[in-house]
């Protein structure tokens, strides 16, 4: 494998673990945000939204955007690694 033809793989994987990230809190907006308290518990944080609706559409909006983006990047990782 070549440098480039590396890089753009581990690119595409990371792009594709991101993309089900995105897909994964856009279609269950209320785990992953209760994923993201569990984790800030763990570093003796408490994060609690101050409007629970609009945090779950914020959620699930930015999880298609990182889906959306992260679909892009395996493609341009793709394309690189030809």
């Amino acid at each position: 494998m070549t440098g480039w033809t590396a890089a753009a793989g581990t690119v595409a994987a990371a792009a594709a673990a991101s993309a089900l990230f995105g897909i994964w809190s856009a279609a269950t907006p209320a785990r992953s945000m209760a994923l993201y308290q569990a984790i800030m518990r763990r570093c003796n944080w408490r994060v609690e939204p101050i409007d629970a609706a609009r945090e779950l559409r914020t959620t699930r909006l930015l999880g298609v955007g990182i889906a959306l983006l992260s679909a892009a990047a395996c493609v341009l990782a793709a394309r690189l690694g030809r």
